[in-house]
């Protein structure tokens, strides 16, 4: 051990006497469970006691689940650093987020950074999105980083670092990767390999960060930038070693993407309005008017022509979907507050706010069972909204008074997919890995499930879909199981069709439709699940949640892939158009023949079938 740091004074001595920025980068911590919480203390100590680092960057994956918690855990490990650190959020802390990144933020500050440091410049930005599995940068945040690399001298050394894979996790790293272009010295770091690698992408350095585990042997990564190199060190308990020197400076053009644009093939554009922010969840249609609520928390309205009805802001995140019914409009904020409006004004009607964090899309029903108000209703609006929160509560409450009708809280853990309502019933998976059935007029429960085949995973952020005799959902490895929905027992399971997380039902209810992980989309019968069709459309790697609807016998569904397709009575297929690389969150029905359309870049369109 004393020979060890002899080596690594030695090696300081050098590096202080060269000028020379050092940095150590890790990935993944997962902060949460006892093995991985150690795990990380271990590291922290071994940079402490290194002592050769100016500062420490990691590249996501903070927590193990998304769990506050688990941020919070960390927080405190990372007090323990002597010296700066920088970070970003992976998959697991927004995917699984428990507080719709509120937490993040209130922790660390923000999810991305820039810090210059004797001619070189050190970014990150956040690859991860709410419920989302695959990366994407955000339109705010290439708006930051093209207004922040605009001001930057072009022969300084810029050290980009993201989550996900560039190469084939980020779906527009194109137009990221043409920032980077104008600069002389660019390096990219991403978190979410398993081992280290470098690899060239587009003529730029690719540097892959293993995950952290739980080996106490297990060698972190150390960092020099030089002038024109980057050397990289092993360093752990027993040896510190050189793994390679790398040239930053480009030998050859750089090598601009050219990037895809918006196509419509088989439908009728009628109209396109962009929010250009991001936008988490599905849009609502009401009465003739569409509302979307990007992340900023801005409200929007629009008229059937496109235009803006009415704009309000919430002060708050909002990354669910709101709902509008009997001319209120309701949406929910990561702070904590669920608000009303005129839905054809914009007007405020009333905000109260809870110390829980609504984690549901909102949905409404007319409730016409027993409630006693305080405060009489001033018309003969039965609609009430029900949504669940991230400590395990379902909540209902009139939409006109916002006072509570029922609440059921009895669930072990965070409710985060969209609930269904069907024939006096709420159906809804939480975290606690059961499926709940409650009596939507008193707030009882009807039956609770958990028939997962051994060794599946909980379909936790699954909508469900359901007829009169069953409820469907597909499990995070791609099962897909009917319960039967009186009695809540497993009906039937079908593991062949490798779905994920989405399922959509005909109009009549004897069809589902599912769309695979790769390439394919199956109809099959509510009743057996016999297929019925097999149909391959070719979008290529898909883990996103919208699902697919039927209207008049045509199938429409959207992608990861930004296209959205059509499938028509005699199962022949239509690539419809393609909305830009970002994946399609809503294709809604909004009269006649016409749909709204949107992505999560907030583009929103009107179109119309051929």
């Amino acid at each position: 051990m004393k020979k060890y740091y002899l080596i690594l004074l030695l090696l300081f001595q050098s590096l202080v006497s060269a000028q020379n920025v050092r940095f150590t980068v890790i990935s993944s911590p997962e902060s949460g469970s006892k093995e991985s919480s150690s795990a990380f203390k271990e590291t922290i100590t071994k940079i402490n006691s290194a002592g050769i680092t100016d500062f420490l960057i990691i590249t996501g994956n903070i927590s193990g689940n998304g769990k506050n918690a688990e941020l919070e855990n960390a927080k405190d490990i990372l007090n323990e650093l002597n010296g700066n650190y920088f970070i970003i959020p992976g998959e697991s802390d927004s995917r699984f987020s428990e507080s719709g990144s509120a937490k993040f933020f209130e922790l660390f500050g923000d999810d991305k950074f820039i810090y210059e440091k004797d001619s070189s410049i050190f970014i990150g930005l956040n690859s991860s999105s709410y419920r989302q599995i695959d990366g994407h940068i955000k339109p705010e945040d290439y708006k930051w980083l093209s207004d922040n690399l605009a001001g930057i001298d072009s022969s300084y050394s810029v050290y980009l670092f993201v989550y996900h894979n560039p190469k084939n996790e980020i779906d527009n790293w194109p137009k990221v990767n043409n920032l980077l272009s104008g600069f002389k010295k660019p390096v990219i770091f991403y978190g979410s390999g398993r081992d280290y690698s470098i690899e060239n992408l587009f003529n730029i350095p690719l540097i892959s960060i293993p995950r952290l585990n739980t080996s106490k042997n297990q060698a972190i990564q150390l960092f020099e930038s030089r002038n024109d190199s980057l050397l990289i060190y092993d360093f752990n308990n027993e040896k510190i070693k050189l793994l390679n020197k790398i040239s930053v400076a480009r030998k050859t053009e750089p090598e601009i993407i050219e990037t895809p644009v918006t196509t419509f093939n088989e439908a009728e554009l009628i109209w396109e309005y962009n929010l250009n922010y991001t936008l988490d969840d599905e849009l609502t249609v009401s009465n003739g008017l569409i509302y979307a609520c990007d992340k900023s928390g801005l409200i929007t309205c629009l008229d059937s022509t496109g235009n803006v009805l009415w704009e309000y802001d919430s002060f708050g995140t909002i990354v669910n979907k709101p709902v509008a019914a009997d001319g209120i409009f309701a949406a929910a904020t990561v702070q904590g507050d669920l608000l009303t409006l005129d839905a054809f004004t914009g007007e405020s009607i009333q905000t109260i706010g809870f110390d829980d964090i609504i984690t549901t899309p909102l949905i409404s029903f007319d409730f016409t069972g027993p409630a006693n108000f305080m405060i009489p209703k001033q018309s003969e609006s039965k609609a009430a909204v029900v949504f669940g929160t991230s400590s395990g509560k379902l909540h209902c409450y009139d939409l006109e008074t916002l006072q509570q009708i029922w609440v059921y809280d009895k669930i072990n853990g965070m409710i985060a997919a969209m609930p269904v309502y069907i024939e006096n019933k709420i159906i809804f998976p939480a975290f606690d890995n059961h499926l709940y059935c409650i009596d939507a007029q008193h707030g009882w429960l009807n039956w609770k499930w958990n028939g997962i085949i051994k060794g599946d995973d909980f379909p936790v952020l699954c909508s469900p879909a359901a007829n009169n005799e069953n409820v469907y959902l597909v499990s995070g490895k791609g099962n897909v199981y009917a319960v039967d929905i009186l009695l809540g027992r497993t009906e039937w399971v079908n593991n062949k069709l490798n779905g994920f997380e989405s399922i959509g039902i005909s109009e009549i209810g004897h069809r589902l439709f599912i769309k695979s992980r790769n390439d394919k989309f199956h109809i099959i019968s509510a009743k057996t699940s016999n297929w019925v069709k097999e149909i391959n459309l070719r979008y290529g790697k898909d883990y996103s949640s919208l699902k697919p609807i039927e209207y008049n016998g045509k199938v429409l569904l959207g992608t990861k892939s930004g296209n959205v397709f059509l499938i028509d009575e005699k199962f022949n297929s239509y690539n419809l158009f393609f909305m830009g690389s970002a994946v399609i969150n809503s294709v809604i029905h909004f009269k006649d023949d016409m749909f709204a359309a949107s992505n999560s870049d907030g583009k929103i369109v009107l179109f119309k079938l051929k």
